[in-house]
């Protein structure tokens, strides 16, 4: 914890948050570090009465304003479109007692305290299908794959168009499905143009050739968690290419599609 810079004021103080999924109550998930404003109120001196008028600034952060800090967190920066955060829970104590919202945090934690709450995260199925979220990858150039085998000066160097829209949804317990909706009414393409690989455990890529006059692509060059890529296939529905991926752990959470770094956590090799 030392080594994590604090952006707090004087009058602030952090606590760590750990998340813990209600699909796995006994595993922490994610730990996030909350900046909290502290209670400028002595209640040994104050005047707390019924008539008594306190500016609500006085009273610092209570429970309440950790939870919705929380979720804020979740919704910006692990949402791709289709989840809902709710946080149900809030304890000083792992799998402990919930604390009423309208606490004022400052007396119960204090700078550096360990805080745990418990997430469900939903996914409205209706609207997985949309394009959830733009990732901006760098375009590249590849060579055919008859340029591969047979390379010539006289070979044609194919353009590809990155799709950047996309949406993926967890099917069950042990699936990912991954929508490209650029490539609707794929069905009727020849199966020579299409190529879906998995070349790693943490990664994936698509690439279609002459499409609705254009050269795609798209890849995921390092997944959220691990996949069984030999139990990964591809389907071509009317709504698009879609890709399932086979979870390795069934008790991963795919906070995101592609890799995303939780706050303090180190990186790892996670290719075995």
């Amino acid at each position: 914890k030392k080594q994590i810079k604090s952006m707090a004021s004087a009058s602030d103080f952090s606590v760590y948050v750990h998340l813990t999924p209600t699909t796995h109550p006994d595993k922490i998930c994610e730990t996030l570090k909350i900046s909290l404003s502290r209670s400028k109120i002595d209640p040994e001196t104050a005047d707390l009465g019924e008539e008594s008028k306190i500016d609500t600034d006085q009273l610092g952060s209570s429970v309440d304003d950790l939870v919705s800090k929380v979720r804020e967190f979740l919704t910006v920066n692990r949402n791709d479109g289709n989840k809902v955060y709710e946080v149900l829970a809030v304890s000083p104590q792992f799998m402990g007692v919930p604390l009423p919202l309208g606490l004022t945090a400052s007396s119960i934690f204090a700078d550096g305290s360990d805080v745990y709450a418990t997430v469900r995260i939903t996914v409205d199925s209706k609207r997985y299908v949309a394009p959830i979220n733009t990732i901006p990858i760098v375009p590249k150039q590849t060579i055919a794959a008859s340029a591969l085998t047979n390379p010539s000066t006289n070979e044609k160097v194919l353009k590809f168009r990155t799709i950047t829209k996309y949406s993926y949804f967890e099917s069950g317990d042990k699936w990912i499905k991954v929508l490209l909706p650029d490539l609707a009414g794929l069905s009727s393409h020849p199966a020579d143009k299409i190529k879906v690989e998995f070349p790693t455990n943490r990664s994936f890529s698509v690439e279609v050739v002459d499409f609705n006059g254009q050269n795609w692509q798209f890849a995921v060059p390092r997944t959220q968690c691990r996949i069984l890529t030999k139990a990964c296939t591809f389907q071509m529905k009317s709504s698009g290419l879609q890709v399932s991926l086979r979870k390795k752990n069934t008790s991963d959470n795919w906070w995101s599609l592609f890799k995303s770094k939780a706050i303090g956590e180190k990186d790892t090799d996670d290719e075995d």
